[in-house]
């Protein structure tokens, strides 16, 4: 029995030492004129984290291909760093998610849509 506990504790031990959170925002719309949606990713911490995504999202759930991708060049987003995925966007809302190892607390987002020209319309923080 008391073996039993003791590996009943240690997985639950090893389940939060490996849990993750999860940064989102969305359902995010400009205007009909916008032409770029952007999810940046920022580690206001003082050691890495482990990110995956950021995926941006069109309204029916699916991943929309980057047009500019710096997050995925590494699995880790280092200390101070910021990385973004930047898609083309058309006349619809977007939605943005990462999920950040091992705690999201340094971590911050946002997610932006922008005009032809670069000038953002609208901006969300993940949460």
């Amino acid at each position: 029995m008391n073996k039993a506990i003791a590996i009943l504790g240690l997985s639950l031990a090893a389940t939060s030492a490996n849990a993750a959170d999860i940064l989102a925002a969305g359902a995010l719309y400009g205007s009909p004129t916008q032409a770029t949606a952007v999810c940046f990713i920022y580690n206001s911490g003082s050691s890495a984290v482990t990110l995956t995504g950021p995926t941006i999202y069109n309204p029916d759930g699916f991943s929309v291909t980057s047009t500019l991708d710096t997050c995925h060049v590494t699995p880790k987003l280092g200390a101070g760093r910021i990385c973004q995925v930047t898609v083309n966007a058309i006349n619809q809302p977007y939605s943005c998610r990462a999920v950040v190892a091992p705690q999201k607390d340094a971590v911050r987002g946002m997610l932006e849509v922008r005009d032809a020209n670069g000038t953002p319309l609208q901006n969300v923080q993940l949460r």
